[in-house]
């Protein structure tokens, strides 16, 4: 029997997204990922487009979560990245659409639903607080609930 073909996930906490991206984009071809959940990813509503472009010039389609203002800089944030090349082939489907977290998890966690081939997978990023046991509880509640709504089972 064939053997399927392997999609290569990564999840990779970047700590800022905008300044380092082509450096970001080498790491993940170098590693072959075809999909990445990034997280920390410091991108505001403006900061967005230019990303997106860059992204898709490059071969990556993006869904977002973006960041929060704090002090005058955006903090938090996650994106998932899916290869183009993978949509456009129809091997690798969005197969719904992304939640966002609000509330105490808003701009720390995105779950994107995709389809590979026959098994459904839910591609999710969280970017969970150093030094906040309160606010995680709350972050991991949020994902519980996102689980509950979507009709998976523990």
């Amino acid at each position: 029997m064939p053997r399927a073909p392997t999609l290569r996930l990564g999840c990779h906490n970047v700590n800022g997204m905008a300044a380092k991206l082509e450096g970001l984009l080498q790491q993940w071809e170098d590693l072959g990922l075809d999909v990445v959940a990034a997280v920390d990813t410091h991108v505001s509503f403006f900061d967005r487009p230019e990303l997106e472009h860059v992204l898709h010039t490059s071969g990556w389609h993006s869904r977002w979560c973006l960041g929060i203002q704090q002090g005058g800089q955006c903090r938090a944030g996650v994106t998932v990245l899916v290869r183009s090349s993978l949509l456009a082939s129809g091997r690798l489907q969005i197969s719904g659409e992304p939640v966002v977290a609000s509330g105490p998890g808003a701009g720390r966690l995105l779950m994107v639903p995709i389809t590979w081939g026959s098994q459904k997978l839910n591609v999710v990023g969280v970017y969970i607080h150093a030094s906040s046991y309160e606010q995680n509880v709350d972050i991991i509640e949020d994902l519980s609930l996102i689980h509950i709504s979507q009709g998976i089972v523990r």
